[in-house]
């Protein structure tokens, strides 16, 4: 991914295709992209399961999501 991709996005909700080492499906997470790591590539997310960090090489896909609350 390209770090201006990624630094669009900061600071909304998004939906990240990912996929971990030694896996071969894809995950799919959806979260709030709280910050971005450059000198380590990390990308730092807030989801329902806590605070998360993502090796930003590991992304497929990334893109910004609406919330639907009920």
């Amino acid at each position: 991914m390209s770090e201006n991709t990624i630094e669009k996005l900061k600071g909304k909700n998004c939906k990240i295709v990912m996929i971990e080492p030694n896996k071969n499906k894809a995950t799919v997470i959806f979260g709030f992209l709280r910050d971005i790591d450059y000198k380590k590539d990390f990308v730092i997310l807030e989801s329902v399961d806590g605070l998360k960090t993502i090796n930003k090489n590991s992304i497929i896909a990334i893109k910004p999501t609406i919330i639907k609350r009920k």
